[in-house]
C-alpha cells in the first residue's frame, strides 16, 4: 500500500504538464559588407536612444517618487483623489510618452562643453608632450606631440562621440528639411552660392549648420524624384536688387524689405523667390514676371503676414520659427499696421478643363 508522501509525490507527477520538444532555426542574413556596416550602425543608433530614453524615465520615475503628490496619492482612500495625484506628479515631473519624446527632439550644440574639452585636451598634450614646447608655451617647429596618455585618449573619445552626434542629428535635419522641399515640387530654382566665402564671414556657424551638405542632399533627393535642382548665377540676375519696373536698387543686407517708388512693396525672400521662377537659361524674364505679378502678390502677401501672425492653435506649421532677418510686415500702404488677409479660393482644374472642352466642342459643331 502507498504512504501519504508516495500518494503526493504520484498527483505531482500526474498533474506535471508534459512539454513537447521545440526547434529554433536560424538562418543568416546574406548581406554585402555595405549593408552590413549600415544595418550595424542603425541598430546602435536605435539602441543608444533606446538606453538614453530609459536613463531619462528611470531619472523622472524617481522625482516621481519622492514628490508630494505621490505621497498624498499612497496615503489617500478616495480612487478619484489618488488618480488625480498620481497624474499631476506626473506631470509635473514630465513622466509621460509625449514628454520623453520631447526629450529626443532636437539636439543644440553644447559649445560650453565641447570648448571645455577642447581646452583639457590641450592641457593634456602639453603635460604628456613637454618637449615640444618652448619656455613660453609656443610649439617649437619640427616637433610633433605623439605620446598620449589614457585620459586623453578618454577625452578625445568623449570629443569625438559629441561630433558624432552632431554629425547625425545635423544630416537627419536636412534630410526632414528636403522632404518639406520637396513635397511642394520637384523643380527647384536655386543661386549658385558660393560656400567657401560663407565659412570666411560667418566662421564656424557654417561648419555646425553645413548649407553645402544640405544643398547636396536636395540635388540627389530632387534627380531621384525625377526632377532637378537648378542654379543660376547671381550676377547677371541679382534678384535681391531688381524690381519689376526695371529699376536696380542696390540693398544692405540688413534691409529686409524690398520698396520701390513703382508701388511694389513686398518681403525680400519672397521677392527673389517669385523672380527666381521666371528665371530662363540664367537670364530674369521680366515681362514674364509682369504678367504674372498680379495674381502673385496677394498670395506672397498672405504668406508674408500669416508668418507674423499664426493661428489661434498655435501650431507653426512644419518649418521652424522665422529668423529675425525676415523682416517686419508692412501694408501696402508701407506702414507696418495689420490689415485683413485676403480670401483665396483654389482653381477647380476639373471644371475649367470641362468647360474648355465644351466650348471646343460647340465650335466644332
Amino acid at each position: 500500500m502507498l504512504s501519504s508522501s508516495n500518494t503526493s509525490k504520484a498527483k505531482k507527477t500526474s498533474n506535471k504538464r508534459e512539454h513537447t520538444p521545440s526547434f529554433i532555426c536560424e538562418i543568416p542574413l546574406r548581406v554585402t559588407r555595405r549593408q552590413e556596416q549600415i544595418l550595424e550602425a542603425r541598430f546602435e543608433a536605435g539602441r543608444q536612444l533606446y538606453n538614453a530614453l530609459l536613463g531619462e524615465a528611470k531619472k523622472r520615475l524617481a522625482l516621481v517618487r519622492q514628490s508630494i503628490g505621490y505621497t498624498k496619492a499612497k496615503k489617500s482612500t478616495n480612487k478619484k483623489e489618488r488618480q488625480a495625484h498620481f497624474a499631476a506628479a506626473r506631470q509635473a515631473h514630465g513622466f509621460s510618452a509625449y514628454s520623453l519624446e520631447a526629450f529626443a527632439d532636437e539636439v543644440v550644440r553644447d559649445h560650453k562643453k565641447i570648448r571645455r574639452l577642447q581646452r583639457k585636451q590641450d592641457r593634456q598634450r602639453r603635460a604628456n608632450n613637454p618637449d615640444c614646447y618652448d619656455e613660453k608655451g609656443r610649439v617649437i617647429k619640427g616637433k610633433r606631440p605623439t605620446k598620449k596618455s589614457r585620459h586623453q585618449w578618454e577625452t578625445e573619445t568623449e570629443l569625438q562621440e559629441l561630433y558624432r552626434r552632431e554629425a547625425a542629428h545635423r544630416k537627419t535635419l536636412h534630410g526632414q528639411l528636403a522632404n518639406q522641399v520637396m513635397a511642394m515640387g520637384t523643380h527647384i530654382k536655386t543661386e549658385k552660392l558660393n560656400y567657401k566665402a560663407f565659412q570666411k564671414t560667418f566662421g564656424r556657424s557654417i561648419g555646425v549648420r553645413a548649407p553645402k551638405l544640405f544643398f547636396s542632399i536636395l540635388t540627389r533627393k530632387a534627380e531621384s524624384a525625377g526632377g532637378k535642382v537648378e542654379e543660376f548665377s547671381t550676377y547677371h540676375t541679382a534678384l535681391s536688387q531688381v524690381c519689376l519696373c526695371g529699376q536696380k536698387h542696390k540693398k544692405k543686407l540688413s534691409e529686409r524689405v524690398h520698396a520701390c517708388d513703382c508701388g511694389v512693396v513686398m518681403q525680400r525672400d519672397l521677392f527673389s523667390g517669385y523672380l527666381a521662377k521666371h528665371v530662363q537659361e540664367g537670364r530674369l524674364q521680366v515681362a514674364d514676371a509682369n504678367e504674372h505679378w498680379q495674381g502673385a502678390e496677394p498670395l506672397l502677401r498672405t504668406a508674408w503676414q500669416q508668418a507674423y501672425n499664426p493661428p489661434a492653435s498655435g501650431r507653426q506649421g512644419p518649418f521652424r520659427t522665422l529668423p529675425s532677418s525676415f523682416g517686419t510686415f508692412r501694408s501696402q500702404s508701407g506702414s507696418s499696421e495689420k490689415e485683413s488677409l485676403p480670401e483665396h479660393k483654389a482653381q477647380d482644374v476639373v471644371a475649367t478643363a470641362q468647360a474648355s472642352a465644351r466650348a471646343c466642342e460647340s465650335a466644332k459643331v
